[in-house]
């Protein structure tokens, strides 16, 4: 089972790795890539204990949504902007 979780996280270690190459703005693509990661796990439980199937553009959506409630509550409570020292995301539900 320990294997399991390592292959995982070695996965996710190289993605970011890989694509934060490919951008300038890594702490954007980090936050979107996390709550993408976030919105494809919600929908699959959905699935998996609901029965509810989700469209793919809805689940981009709802990564897209959380980023930008994370960004608005960073900035309008705390006065700082994502990735600052420091921040840290805390979940929750729509």
């Amino acid at each position: 089972m320990k294997l399991f979780f390592q292959l995982r996280i070695d996965w996710i270690e190289d993605r970011i790795l890989f694509l934060s190459k490919a951008t300038e703005d890594v702490e954007r693509f980090c936050a979107y890539f996390f709550n993408l990661l976030w919105a494809l796990w919600k929908s699959r439980n959905e699935f998996c204990f609901e029965g509810n199937k989700e469209d793919p553009i809805n689940i981009l959506a709802r990564a897209e949504i959380v980023l930008g409630f994370f960004k608005v509550c960073c900035f309008e409570f705390l006065g700082v902007s994502p990735g600052s020292a420091g921040v840290f995301y805390v979940g929750f539900e729509l």
